[in-house]
């Protein structure tokens, strides 16, 4: 990334037009890139005795949507105990932070596919999502939304078999 600033230890340098650069220091220690140097939507990824690799990521955004059980009574639900994983093809997971009464945001996602899952076991009224989660897609333009619908639980009334008389 040109204009880049790349760290070992103390010494610093700034990478050229087409990336390069050369850093002084101790060669035993790792080079990083300052990720406050790169453009918006960059994040470095770990330091390196070497090249150092970069990622475009982006915000997305998870929406939910609390569905009425039935025409006549609404669920009332605190859904900040929601925790949101995201995980990409290798099996790596990003969390969500709640960002709101409805809304769950990942701050930096790198440009991938994921799968959405939910933990909802910490709700005081048990929700389960409807139908098949959506995949949640980042290509790095733009911020990505998903909404979420969540059912509540439907209610079984069981009522026991009757016992025959004993003789």
């Amino acid at each position: 990334v040109p204009g880049a600033m790349v760290r070992r230890g103390t010494e610093t340098a700034i990478a050229d037009d087409r990336g390069r650069y050369r850093v002084g220091g101790d060669a035993r220690q790792l080079v990083a890139v300052d990720e406050a140097s790169l453009p918006e939507g960059w994040t470095g990824n770990g330091g390196s005795h070497g090249d150092l690799p970069v990622t475009l990521s982006a915000s997305a955004v998870v929406e939910f949507v609390v569905a009425l059980r039935s025409q006549i009574s609404a669920v009332e639900v605190d859904l900040d105990a929601i925790r949101v994983i995201a995980r990409d093809q290798s099996g790596r997971e990003w969390s969500a932070r709640m960002t709101g009464p409805s809304t769950a945001t990942f701050d930096a996602l790198p440009v991938g596919a994921y799968t959405l899952h939910f933990d909802l076991s910490a709700l005081r009224e048990p929700l389960v999502p409807r139908g098949p989660v959506p995949a949640l897609v980042v290509d790095g333009k733009d911020v990505r939304s998903v909404k979420i619908t969540l059912d509540p639980r439907p209610i079984r009334m069981w009522t026991p078999p009757a016992s025959k008389p004993t003789p």
